[in-house]
């Protein structure tokens, strides 16, 4: 079925690479995969649902703190229906792979999208693609967490992840086809929501990024492209950290823009990458 021809409107919301261009291949499928968040989103000034999620596992789990230039946060993870996920995660964490990279990517009332580029939007080699969990029986609502991927490619996820801002039904596992298999769940926002909303209302644009290439590509070889709803001010990920059994969740940050970190600024704003166009009438295409 053609979600957009009932929404009405099709968002086509391409994200860079998810640096999975290095030696291996996903479980399933040996295509190059591209991070991407599907087609179907919300319009922006959509209001988000207020249903909260309570389909995860109860206290118990492994939680980490999101560490951002305007705020922190706090993530429990959900190793009993995403264990494959929550494990490739926590290697990235341990490892310090999401320390000083952005969200790159702002929709306000539907996600933002972060973990694969660096504040001079240049994207990270991540390593090899995971099987997608999102068979799990978990859902895309409001403050859950979920790995980005090639809508084209199932098992295509690499290290970049996305909150949702709303519940967003089309972006769980509704089918076996690449289309219709769905985003991967893993976790939710336990803490700090209103920071992750903070970071919704940050200003946007399109920018040119640049693409990890594969293994043994000069950074300055690297593909370039356009990328739209990116931040005109770097939202920074100062670091992703494990939340011990002693340990307390951080005091709310409220920074404002103004105390961005002192970091270059991306290339300025270029021509739209990503279009806004109307969805076919015709029930699916």
């Amino acid at each position: 079925m053609n979600l957009a021809g009932r929404i009405g409107l099709v968002w086509v919301f391409l994200l860079a690479a998810a640096g999975c261009g290095q030696q291996g291949t996903p479980t399933q499928s040996s295509a190059t995969p591209r991070s991407e968040v599907p087609q179907d989103s919300p319009s922006p000034s959509s209001t988000p649902s207020q249903t909260e999620p309570v389909n995860l596992a109860p206290s118990g789990n492994p939680r980490v703190v999101v560490e951002t230039s305007l705020g922190s946060f706090v993530i429990e993870l959900d190793p009993e229906h995403a264990p494959l996920t929550v494990q490739h995660f926590l290697e990235l964490v341990d490892r310090g792979f999401y320390d000083g990279t952005i969200f790159h990517q702002v929709i306000p009332g539907y996600v933002i999208l972060g973990g694969g580029f660096t504040p001079r939007l240049v994207e990270k080699p991540s390593g090899v693609p995971i099987r997608n969990e999102a068979d799990n029986g978990l859902r895309n609502l409001r403050g859950t967490v979920a790995m980005a991927r090639d809508p084209q490619v199932i098992d295509s996820a690499c290290c970049q992840f996305f909150i949702n801002l709303a519940d967003n039904p089309h972006l769980d596992h509704q089918g076996n086809s690449p289309e219709e298999y769905g985003y991967c769940v893993f976790g939710r926002v336990v803490q700090g929501m209103e920071v992750v909303e903070r970071i919704s209302q940050v200003e946007t644009g399109p920018q040119e990024v640049r693409r990890y290439g594969g293994p043994g590509v000069q950074q300055a070889q690297a593909l370039r492209e356009q990328m739209d709803h990116v931040p005109r001010q770097p939202v920074l990920i100062r670091r992703i950290r494990r939340l011990g059994g002693g340990e307390k969740p951080p005091t709310p940050n409220h920074s404002s823009p103004a105390d961005q970190p002192n970091a270059p600024e991306p290339p300025g704003p270029s021509s739209e990458a990503i279009s806004h166009e109307r969805a076919s009438d015709a029930p699916g295409d």
